[in-house]
């Protein structure tokens, strides 16, 4: 219960933090919702799936790209990058597949 009060405390002084920093309540009150409900649920689970949970996006980690460019307001929108990605790397027209591709060991890289 007393730690029901910290945490409810907590959001209440970030939330004021925000609008603070000229967030609307409008803009913030459904993120904070979705938060509250989304802690709610992940308290609800049993440590087994938790854990199951945990492993499976760790697996999931493995067969990401990041591209991390430094930031420019010059630079086109992310979804731009990402497109050419798809068309240039991932799937390029006439040329293998990046998760076709494989590496001097003979497996291909596991990218989805």
């Amino acid at each position: 219960m007393l730690e029901d009060l910290k945490v409810h405390d907590r959001l209440r002084v970030f939330f004021r933090r925000l609008r603070h920093r000229g967030y609307s309540s409008e803009a913030l009150l459904p993120i904070f919702q979705k938060a509250v409900d989304n802690a709610k649920k992940y308290l609800r689970t049993s440590p087994e799936s938790r854990l199951a949970a945990k492993r499976a996006k760790a697996e999931e980690s493995k067969r990401r790209v990041f591209l991390h460019l430094p930031y420019h307001p010059n630079d086109p929108p992310s979804s731009t990058v990402q497109r050419l990605w798809c068309e240039h790397m991932l799937h390029p027209i006439g040329l293998t597949p990046l998760n076709h591709v494989e590496n001097d060991c003979n497996e291909r890289i596991p990218i989805d």
